[in-house]
């Protein structure tokens, strides 16, 4: 992390009104008071927690007088403009409703692959939710001869060679977890911290373990110690595994792979995408006959075949482990991968077993947000870095009323403001944020 560079916390800033024109009316006045006065957006009347007052609601987040006049600007354009009575664009959403009373929030974990050196670093640099949950993870890590998740994630590093380095080092599996669930675990405690709170919990395969210590199933010290030893089952090479993306839909692929012995479907993540887990030849072969037949593929670079057969042994080992650790009974919030139903609630000793057959069997991703959906959730909230979960409901729930945004999308040097930009749409969309 950069030290010595200036460094300014992003705030929220809020209009109401009872209609649009009220609304443009309050953010017209700023504007024009900012050309006096620079501080005047800090003023108590902008902050998110006015959000009551009116109806219509519009939101930003900014770090300076100037970039906050600037989007003052955009805004005034966007609601002349755009005839919608929701939107989002350029970091500023706007709303005339709230979504409909009683309807539901869901919260999601990603997994593997939203890794990246520096991910959420303003955050660990300046939110004391993500300090607080790095430095346990560094002391546990620490304690038990593992690299620690600032070593892996926030390297000094001085050369591309170096970085490069680095990056291969937080690729493999049993460091990928332990920083997982550092990043994610610290988001969503900033964000709860702020008011979010989640009637729903759904985690992509690893996120999956994120999402039931939300539910209270354990705390963080031992999701810590679950993510570190089930990356450590996972991460032993196997030899010929491979993995591939193909840009179809589930049954679809599943007919495909019904003629190959050692080849399975392992993730159903969109009406677009579906990925084959299995043995490197047969993998091979299949691509083979893609590509003849004109459906595109996407090769994953992995050093095992997750979520198949080949997961079998990772999969008794964390079992085992599970059955060592003290684990409290979900409440029904967190839908499971393997079959997109709700855990058992009050039913904390059934998780090790379905825990190991996650590891086995695919993550059904579209049917877990098309269960939340007919539950009754329209509001869909990402944790971690990146908005590949988000992209996805997109395809999923395409047509259908929905709100889906991830808390800290971009790079993480700006991951702040990014964070700060999700609270204020979340705001708007009439969630009791603070």
């Amino acid at each position: 992390m950069d030290e010595t560079r200036s460094w300014e916390r992003p705030v929220s800033v809020m209009f109401t009104g009872d209609s649009k024109t009220g609304v443009i009316e309050r953010v017209s006045d700023l504007k024009k008071k900012l050309q006096e006065n620079g501080q005047a957006w800090l003023a108590e009347e902008y902050r998110i927690s006015g959000s009551d007052r009116g109806g219509h609601r519009l939101a930003f987040a900014a770090r300076t007088g100037e970039e906050a006049a600037a989007k003052c600007g955009r805004a005034i354009e966007f609601l002349m403009e755009d005839i919608r009575d929701r939107w989002e664009n350029d970091g500023i959403a706007y709303s005339a409703r709230s979504v409909e009373p009683g309807k539901k929030v869901a919260v999601l974990f990603p997994g593997q692959g939203t890794q990246r050196i520096g991910m959420l670093s303003e955050m660990a640099e300046h939110c004391s939710q993500m300090e607080r949950v790095i430095a346990l993870a560094d002391e546990l890590l620490g304690r038990a001869g593992q690299p620690t998740v600032s070593e892996l994630t926030y390297p000094s590093c001085l050369t591309e060679e170096e970085k490069r380095a680095a990056q291969v080092r937080l690729q493999r599996t049993e460091n990928t977890q332990p920083v997982l669930a550092a990043m994610e675990s610290g988001v969503y405690e900033a964000a709860r911290e702020r008011g979010l709170r989640a009637d729903c919990l759904i985690g992509y395969s690893f996120g999956e373990l994120v999402a039931l210590w939300a539910d209270g199933v354990y705390d963080m010290e031992t999701l810590f110690r679950v993510a570190r030893e089930r990356g450590r089952f996972m991460g032993r090479k196997t030899e010929n595994a491979a993995m591939m993306a193909v840009l179809s839909d589930r049954e679809t692929v599943r007919g495909l792979v019904s003629g190959w012995e050692r080849l399975y479907l392992a993730n159903e993540n969109s009406p677009t995408q579906t990925v084959v887990s299995g043995d490197a030849e047969e993998m091979a072969q299949m691509q083979e006959v893609l590509t003849r037949q004109g459906v595109r593929f996407i090769p994953m670079r992995v050093t095992g075949s997750f979520h198949s057969p080949y997961m079998e042994r990772a999969a008794k080992e964390l079992r085992v482990f599970l059955e060592g650790e003290t684990l409290g009974a979900p409440t029904g919030r967190v839908i499971a991968n393997y079959n997109a139903a709700p855990y058992p609630a009050g039913d904390g000793k059934a998780i090790p077993g379905i825990l190991e057959r996650q590891m086995i069997d695919p993550v059904y991703f579209q049917s877990s947000i098309e269960r939340a959906y007919a539950d009754g959730v329209r509001i869909f909230v990402e944790a971690g870095g990146g908005s590949v979960l988000t992209d996805l409901i997109g395809e999923i729930l395409e047509g259908r009323d929905y709100e889906a945004l991830s808390l800290c999308p971009g790079e993480g040097k700006e991951s702040m403001l990014d964070f700060e930009t999700a609270m204020a749409r979340l705001t708007v969309l009439g969630l009791p944020i603070r």
